[in-house]
């Protein structure tokens, strides 16, 4: 037996580590309920239900991504204004958070405009 307990552990791979620390935990849940709202968007009903379980992607879901469109940019513009505060090495970080809010924005959108083109009669 080894004394070390790290050893049984399952690690996630070092890509991963490194994208989570670079982005924090809070992101990395807005991240995840981003794509939990992207995942609901193929079954987005265009008619309201008020019961059962289709009043998740009737109803919450759409309202979630859109406002997870308007956290998505307000975090993108928060990032630009604390990097004009950091010296120009301290801004890479916030130069991938962008990137990473950007592609996460356009997957939002995506996935989400044929809701929205039913929704608004294309």
């Amino acid at each position: 037996m080894s004394d070390r307990p790290s050893e049984n552990r399952v690690r996630p791979p070092s890509w991963l580590r490194r994208h989570l620390k670079r982005i924090g935990v809070l992101r990395s849940a807005l991240t995840v309920g981003i794509l939990l709202t992207v995942f609901c968007a193929p079954f987005a009903r265009v008619d309201a239900d008020y019961e059962g379980w289709t009043a998740i992607t009737a109803l919450v879901a759409p309202v979630l991504a859109t406002i997870s469109i308007f956290v998505l940019l307000l975090d993108i513009l928060m990032c630009q204004v604390f990097s004009l505060e950091k010296p120009p090495e301290a801004r890479q970080d916030y130069r991938y958070i962008m990137r990473s809010n950007g592609m996460l924005l356009g997957l939002v959108v995506l996935s989400w405009l044929p809701f929205a083109v039913a929704i608004f009669g294309g």
